[in-house]
């Protein structure tokens, strides 16, 4: 019963708004001054970091911020990264569903 209520914010909002700030915000600033490997470095961590700030202690956070900045610079547009994003986030939240699933 919580699947719906979590796919909005998980899949959709959450993946539209952290591009926007981290890829508009951050990575392209970043990049017209430092270049593009410093923006990712600077964008991955900044990604990774704020999401251990709202309690998800997980490394691929990290990498996936990486990741979504060097996505972002190749394809020149916010739609792969956001889009990866999603992905990435429904992967998480099929994994809850399928713990809820098995361990109650």
């Amino acid at each position: 019963s919580q699947v719906p209520m979590r796919f909005l914010p998980m899949c959709v909002i959450a993946p539209v708004l952290e591009e926007t700030v981290y890829r508009l915000v951050l990575c392209l600033p970043i990049t017209a001054v430092s270049g593009p490997r410093t923006a990712i470095v600077l964008s991955g961590m900044a990604f990774g970091g704020l999401h251990v700030l709202y309690g998800n202690l997980s490394p691929e956070n990290f990498v996936g911020g990486y990741f979504l900045a060097w996505a972002y610079l190749k394809s020149g547009s916010l739609l792969m990264p956001g889009v990866l994003h999603s992905l990435g986030n429904l992967a998480v939240l099929t994994a809850q569903v399928v713990g809820w699933c098995l361990f109650g």
